[in-house]
């Protein structure tokens, strides 16, 4: 998605008359002016404020929601007094999250109501860091290995949209010594760390948590050989059966991850990165009865091949 960064005028003096009202928590304050604007458009003005010290932060801002049905997401830079505003929203549920180098991404929602001026303030605390090294199974260090933090977040409906500039996610490759590093990860929040190479299966940590009292984390990651399972799906007389949907799961509760894909117009599907552990694989077609094979992968060569045939409903 094409992200626009847009200018945003502050009006410090606007700013100064604005009365907050609402409760502090430990990501930031919200309240609402009940003031309504002439032309029908939302407004929200805002403060960044470090957590310990109080102090007022120059931060980046991103902003997301939905104008007429439309998505579309903005950007804002608060001063030094940590100051922003941005205005001729829409009204609705928007989505705020944070950045500034040094400090953890912190999230916000907020529901305008039409016209609306909204006053809010993030508090951000500083960031940790994640260091470690991935080797395969000989213990050699991987060059080029990408690793990437993926927060435990609540399960939210799918009509939800959130603010995802490229700076949520935390996202590294390893050099030639096979060395990561990744930076202001949230301390308060359970993360994990998956790594991946083209070369080689991924792996993904339990979940995890930098204790307060640690200034970073260190982590060593193992890649396994990396898998590839190949087939076509036909019918019980052999001819090609395209748009079936094939997945692929995984019985490993940490490592639960979904492969899923829709085969070709010649019948043929790819999954590669399979990691060498106990599979099942499900594939669907409208008009045939559903088909599961358990595979483990941990006895297979590096590619294997199958033919799957789907039995017509009756």
């Amino acid at each position: 998605m094409t992200k626009t960064s847009i200018a945003i005028c502050f009006l410090v003096a606007t700013l100064c008359t604005i009365t907050t009202t609402g409760q502090t928590g430990q990501t930031g304050q919200t309240g609402q002016t009940g003031q309504t604007g002439q032309s029908g458009e939302a407004k929200i003005i805002g403060k960044v404020i470090e957590r310990e010290t109080l102090q007022t932060l120059a931060a980046e801002i991103a902003i997301a929601g939905r104008d007429n049905r439309n998505l579309f997401l903005r950007h804002a830079s608060s001063s030094t007094d940590g100051l922003f505003e941005i205005s001729d929203l829409p009204a609705g549920e928007l989505h705020l999250t944070t950045k500034l180098n040094g400090y953890a991404t912190d999230h916000m929602s907020v529901s305008l109501n039409k016209g609306e001026t909204r006053y809010i303030e993030f508090y951000l605390i500083r960031g940790k860091t994640v260091r470690g090294n991935v080797y395969d199974q000989a213990n050699r260090p991987i060059a080029g290995a990408r690793v990437k933090v993926a927060y435990a977040k609540e399960t939210t409906d799918d009509s939800s949209i959130v603010a995802s500039y490229e700076w949520e996610k935390g996202d590294t490759v390893t050099d030639q010594l096979g060395q990561f590093e990744l930076r202001d990860l949230h301390p308060e929040q359970e993360f994990v760390i998956e790594a991946s190479h083209p070369k080689f299966s991924a792996t993904v940590t339990e979940p995890l948590r930098i204790r307060p009292q640690d200034r970073d984390l260190s982590l060593n990651l193992s890649l396994g050989r990396s898998l590839s399972l190949t087939g076509v799906v036909r019918d019980a007389d052999g001819n090609i059966l395209p748009g079936a949907r094939v997945m692929l799961f995984s019985e490993n509760a940490i490592e639960a991850r979904t492969h899923s894909l829709t085969n070709n117009d010649d019948g043929t599907f790819t999954f590669d990165q399979v990691d060498p552990s106990k599979k099942t694989l499900v594939v669907l077609h409208p008009s045939y009865r559903p088909y599961r094979q358990i595979i483990d992968f941990a006895n297979q060569r590096a590619r294997l091949s199958i033919d799957v045939v789907l039995q017509q409903k009756k």
